[in-house]
């Protein structure tokens, strides 16, 4: 495995993530998906992985770590600011012939 990108994210009053899984043609390396969370305070914004049985929120600092072929979203958030920091880290497996 190995880094592959990551970002800072901020989500505001109103913000959804759609269904979706972390990969696709161009990112098809990607094996693990994460999400740290950096706040508190804020409602709604729950992360659903229904193939992990996991729907609810981080407490700042704490880290979730999933396969970045499950499906997930995050649900409205209702008050505050939800900030997160993103990544994802790549096989280094049968598809990488470049390493």
């Amino acid at each position: 495995m190995r880094f592959a990108e990551a970002a800072l994210v901020r989500y505001s009053v109103n913000a959804t993530v759609p269904p979706h899984t972390d990969i696709n043609p161009s990112k098809r390396r990607r094996a693990l998906s994460f999400v740290c969370y950096l706040t508190d305070g804020y409602l709604g914004g729950e992360l659903v992985i229904p193939g992990l049985n996991h729907h609810g929120i981080g407490q700042r600092g704490s880290l979730i770590t999933f396969p970045s072929t499950e499906l997930h979203w995050a649900t409205q958030v209702t008050a505050g600011d939800k900030s997160v920091f993103v990544g994802f880290l790549e096989s280094m497996g049968m598809l990488d012939n470049d390493n």
